[in-house]
């Protein structure tokens, strides 16, 4: 008998792939301006889009928006603005890994409790209470 399809829950979702793909043919550090957008949430499924289909890819990938007139990473100042035309420009970049470590490094420090987010932390009593609520155990796991 022949093997099935794949679960669904397992398929990755690579429908802007081809915007990483077009981004990754300008160049490590070449940034792509994607203009036009028309809505906030259209401009933030294709942040997220980019920054998922950049990992699939093992790439770092950068994600720019204008927020009182600078060009701004944190999600915290989201939404952007809107051009003269009321539409959204986005500045996407890709890095590879070894490039986007360095990066960090550099604007943070070697320190990693400098940095807004370290991989390697163990736990904390904060991250279990907010797995809790999500329904999860205290690995991060989903409880059957």
């Amino acid at each position: 008998m022949p093997k099935g399809p794949p679960p669904q829950y397992t398929r990755r979702d690579c429908r802007l792939d081809h915007i990483v793909a077009a981004v990754l043919a300008r160049g490590y550090d070449q940034p792509l301006h994607f203009a036009g957008i028309e809505t906030a949430d259209r401009a933030k499924d294709i942040k997220q889009g980019f920054y998922r289909c950049a990992r699939h890819r093992q790439l770092s990938g950068a994600v720019e928006w204008k927020h009182g007139g600078d060009w701004v990473t944190k999600s915290a100042m989201w939404p952007p603005d809107k051009e003269a035309d009321g539409t959204i420009t986005l500045r996407l970049t890709v890095r590879s890994k070894a490039a986007g470590r360095r990066h960090l490094i550099a604007s943070k420090g070697a320190d990693r409790a400098n940095w807004d987010y370290n991989p390697r932390a163990a736990k904390s009593q904060a991250d279990i209470d907010a797995w809790a609520k999500q329904g999860l155990d205290e690995k991060g796991h989903r409880i059957r």
